[in-house]
C-alpha cells in the first residue's frame, strides 16, 4: 500500500528529528492518504478491544501475550499505547499478516470501532474522571458504548466487562453477550449516581459491594469471574494464582479481564496465564531503570483512581513524584485534590516535573513534608539505591528516555531520610506566627466560642474538579490563623445542619447536578 511506504517514511522522519516513535505521524498520514484504512486493517481478523479510563494498557499487553500462547495464530497490537485512530491504523499497518489485532482503544474511539471494526471481543474496564480540560463526561461516554452496543445488536461483540463499575455495567448491559467480572478497587468516587435513572446508588462499588439503585432497580450483575485478593475465581468456582510480573493488586483485576477474554477467544486458562506471566513492563509501566547511583521503579498514574492505586504500592524512601500538565497529561490539574495525600505524612517525598509548585501546595495542604527539585534528572541524580517514582504522562516518557535499563529489579531498601524542607512560599497572613522551619504556627488570636463549621454539600455529586481542596484549604489557612475549624460533610439524604458558618458546593456532571438539586429541594433549604 503506498499510503503505508509514505506512512513508514513519516514515522522515520520523526525519529531522525527526536520528535517522537512516529506512530502517531505515520497513522495520520496513512489515513490521510487511505481515508478508509482504519475498517480496511480490522477486516479479516479477529479483533479483540480493550478499552477504559485505566489500566488498558497493561491488560492489552496481558491478553496478547495469552493470545499469543493459546496459538491463535500471529498477533498484531498496538503495545506502545497509542490508542486513538492515527495510533491503531499504524500499528495495524505493520501486521498486515496478523490473524488477530488485540487493540488498545481510547474511550472516544470505541463507538467507532464497534461500528466499523466489528470486533469479536470488547473488553470495558472502567469509567473515571480524567483529563478534565478536554474528555467528555464520563456518563457521556458510557452513553456512547451504550449505544454502540445497541446498534450493533446480536452481531455485536461479546463484552467482558466490569461489574463493579455501574457505569461500565449500564454501558455493557445492551450488548447481546456479557463476561461479567467482579474486579477489586479503591475508587468509587465516580459511582455515586445510577447511570439508569439518576438516583444516588445505594451500597458500595467494588468486591462484593453489590451496589444497586433503590429507585430502579438497576443492580449489579452476578459475575462470571472474580477477584479474591491475589486470586482470581473462574466460572467453575475454582481458584487460581495469576502470579503476574507485573505489580499491584489492581493488576490482578486487569489480568481477570484480560483472562476471560482470551478465554472467550479460546484459549485455555493455563496457556492464557502462562502467555500473562512474560509481560513484566507494557510500554513502559513498572520497568525498573539507572538513573547514575538509582535504580526507579517507574508507576505511570495519569488521575486519581491511577493515584489511588499507586501510593499504596509505593513503598520506597524517598518516594519520588513527579508532574506535568500539559495536553498529554491533562491541563487541569484540579485533580490533585482528589488524591488523598494525606497518607504520606511521616515519609520523604521528593518532587519533580513541571508544575512542582502545584503539587507542593497540595502536599503543603496535607501536612507532607516534600523536597522540590524541578528537573527530572537532577532530582534523581541526587539520589542513591532504589526509588519508587509515580508520574504522570509525559515525566514518565522523559524518564523512560533519560533511563538506562536493568536485567532485573533490585531488591528494596530504606534510604536515610534527607530533611524535608519546604521550598514553596505560600501566602501566609501577614500576622501568622512563622517558625524557623517555616512551618505555620497559631496565632495568638482570641479563641473563639465554637469552631467554625465549614458544611461540604454532597461530595459524592459535585466534586469532580477537586473541589473538596476549596473546604480543606479553608480549614487549614483558618487553623494558620488561631481559629478553629472543623469540617462536616452531607451526602444526599443526610439533613443539611443549620449551624455551618460557610456551606461549600462544588462542581458535578449534569445527572449528578439534577440529583442534587432534587436532594437539596426536598430538605427545604
Amino acid at each position: 500500500m503506498v499510503a503505508t511506504g509514505v506512512g513508514n517514511l513519516a514515522a522515520r522522519a520523526s525519529r531522525v528529528v527526536g520528535r517522537g516513535s512516529g506512530a502517531s505521524i505515520r497513522g495520520q498520514v496513512i489515513t490521510r492518504l487511505a481515508p478508509r484504512a482504519f475498517a480496511d486493517l480490522l477486516d479479516g481478523r479477529r479483533v479483540l478491544v480493550v478499552s477504559g479510563t485505566n489500566g488498558k494498557t497493561t491488560t492489552t499487553h496481558l491478553l496478547a501475550a495469552a493470545v499469543g500462547e493459546g496459538a491463535l495464530g500471529r498477533v498484531v497490537t498496538n503495545a506502545d499505547g497509542a490508542n486513538l485512530r492515527p495510533g491503531i491504523v499504524s500499528a495495524l499497518s505493520g501486521g498486515r499478516g496478523a490473524e488477530t489485532a488485540v487493540v488498545e482503544a481510547d474511550e472516544r474511539v470505541v463507538a467507532g470501532l464497534i461500528a466499523e471494526g466489528r470486533p469479536e471481543i470488547l473488553v470495558m474496564l472502567n469509567f473515571s474522571r480524567d483529563q478534565m480540560d478536554r474528555h467528555q463526561e464520563i456518563k457521556s461516554l458510557g452513553r456512547s458504548w451504550r449505544d454502540a452496543l445497541l446498534a450493533a445488536g446480536p452481531a455485536g461483540p461479546v463484552v467482558v466487562a466490569n461489574a463493579s463499575d455501574p457505569l461500565v455495567a449500564w454501558a455493557a448491559s445492551a450488548a447481546n453477550k456479557v463476561i461479567w467480572v467482579e474486579t477489586d478497587t479503591r475508587w468509587t468516587a465516580d459511582a455515586a449516581v445510577c447511570p439508569q435513572c439518576g438516583a444516588v446508588l445505594a451500597g458500595v462499588a467494588g468486591p462484593r459491594g453489590c451496589w444497586n439503585c433503590p429507585a430502579c432497580g438497576f443492580t449489579q450483575p452476578a459475575a462470571d469471574y472474580g477477584v479474591d485478593g491475589w486470586a482470581i475465581r473462574l466460572p467453575d468456582g475454582s481458584v487460581t494464582t495469576p502470579a503476574l510480573r507485573v505489580p499491584g493488586r489492581f493488576n490482578v483485576s486487569n489480568a481477570a479481564c484480560a483472562l476471560a477474554a482470551a478465554v472467550a477467544a479460546g484459549v485455555g486458562v493455563e496457556a492464557a496465564l502462562r502467555g500473562m506471566r512474560t509481560v513484566a513492563a507494557p510500554a513502559g509501566r513498572f520497568a525498573t531503570l539507572a538513573f547514575g547511583a538509582v535504580t526507579a521503579r517507574l508507576i505511570l498514574a495519569k488521575n486519581p483512581a491511577g493515584w489511588a492505586e499507586a501510593l499504596p504500592m509505593a513503598a520506597s524512601e524517598p518516594l519520588v513524584m513527579a508532574i506535568d500538565a500539559v495536553a498529554a497529561d491533562g491541563k487541569d490539574l484540579s485533580w490533585l485534590w482528589d488524591v488523598e495525600f494525606e497518607q504520606l505524612r511521616g515519609r520523604t517525598v521528593v518532587i519533580t516535573g513541571p508544575r512542582t509548585q502545584d503539587l507542593a501546595v497540595r502536599l503543603t495542604y496535607a501536612d507532607v513534608g516534600h523536597r522540590v527539585v524541578p528537573d527530572l534528572a537532577t532530582a534523581l541524580a541526587g539520589l542513591a539505591g532504589s526509588v519508587d517514582v509515580i508520574s504522570t504522562y509525559t515525566p514518565f516518557q522523559r524518564l523512560l528516555k533519560l533511563g538506562r535499563p536493568v536485567a532485573q529489579a533490585p531488591v528494596r531498601t530504606a534510604l536515610p531520610s534527607p530533611s524535608p524542607s519546604p521550598v514553596l512560599p505560600l501566602p501566609r497572613p501577614r500576622d501568622a506566627c512563622v517558625s524557623d522551619s517555616g512551618e505555620f504556627g497559631h496565632m495568638s488570636a482570641p479563641a473563639r466560642a465554637r469552631p467554625v463549621e465549614i458544611v461540604v454539600v454532597y461530595p459524592s455529586l459535585l466534586g469532580v474538579y477537586g473541589d473538596y481542596g476549596n473546604a480543606r484549604v479553608l480549614q487549614q489557612r483558618l487553623m494558620w490563623r488561631g481559629i478553629d475549624a472543623t469540617l462536616v460533610t452531607v451526602e444526599p439524604g443526610e439533613p443539611l445542619p443549620l449551624t455551618g458558618a460557610v456551606y461549600l458546593l462544588g462542581g458535578g456532571e449534569d445527572a449528578a447536578q439534577v440529583t442534587a438539586v432534587e436532594h437539596l429541594r426536598a430538605d427545604g433549604h
